[in-house]
């Protein structure tokens, strides 16, 4: 990763917090609880899953493992940008990523996910060497190089705050 990238992963990290931010402004406590229709989740429930999948992946980098032949492609790493915040595609989150409840507010998920961000920037920011040369492993995609991982991580709350803004418009 040289600085351009790494500067570009940081600003991206810090837009999808300022974008989910955003997009929970003014959303009161029972707003964040309403379940738009059965089988979709809360806008509380979307927070607590950023939080779930950000934790996850950043421990998978933290686990990761220097790669004796490279993992991933710029070409993947296109389409995870592409890709990632796309939501005409439903994915089923994993179960280790599906919200269960554990935040009894939104301000307590947000914090959650604000620690867990402020965590992977400070990560970010002192990386010395190219995460291209580790492996991770994430549940959809399998193995995975760290900088893949980290693009995953910061596209991710884009992609919600897309559906957060679905069900805020669908319950008001």
């Amino acid at each position: 990763m040289d600085a351009r990238e790494k500067q570009e992963l940081l600003e991206s990290l810090e837009s999808g917090r300022e974008a989910l931010l955003a997009a929970l402004y003014g959303v009161t406590e029972d707003l964040a609880a309403r379940v738009p229709e059965p089988g979709r989740w809360s806008v509380r429930e979307c927070v607590e899953h950023l939080f779930l999948v950000e934790n996850y992946l950043f421990a998978q980098i933290a686990a990761s493992q220097p790669s004796e032949r490279p993992v991933g492609s710029r070409a993947r790493e296109a389409r995870i940008l592409e890709r990632g915040a796309d939501r005409t595609n439903r994915l089923e989150a994993p179960e280790v990523a599906r919200p269960t409840g554990r935040f009894p507010t939104l301000g307590e998920a947000l914090d959650a996910f604000l620690t867990s961000r402020a965590l992977t920037i400070r990560y970010v920011h002192a990386w010395k060497e190219d995460p291209r040369s580790r492996t991770a492993h994430h549940p959809l995609i399998g193995p995975v190089n760290c900088y893949e991982t980290l693009l995953i991580i910061a596209i991710h709350p884009h992609r919600h705050v897309q559906q957060i803004r679905e069900v805020v418009s669908s319950t008001r």
